[in-house]
């Protein structure tokens, strides 16, 4: 009878730990496709050259942003 009883529980610790992998496998799914989509997008500025002093002060000249607009001040 004891025997029964836990068997019974093992049969149900087991169906938990497996519905808690599958929820934890899910979790690992949808984190790898978020990893793959954020390293999908930051590759383009990972390959683009980092901006030198050069055109840091260039684009400062020409009112931050490397536009050709005047800069107006108002005090």
């Amino acid at each position: 009878m004891w025997r029964r009883k836990q068997h019974g529980r093992d049969r149900e610790a087991t169906v938990t730990i497996l519905k808690w992998y599958g929820a934890f496998a899910a979790l690992l799914v949808e984190a790898q496709l978020a990893d793959s989509t954020l390293v999908a997008l930051a590759t383009p500025w990972r390959l683009t050259p980092p901006i030198d002093v050069a055109t840091q002060a260039a684009r400062s000249r020409q009112g931050g942003d490397g536009d050709n607009f005047d800069v107006v001040r108002r005090i």
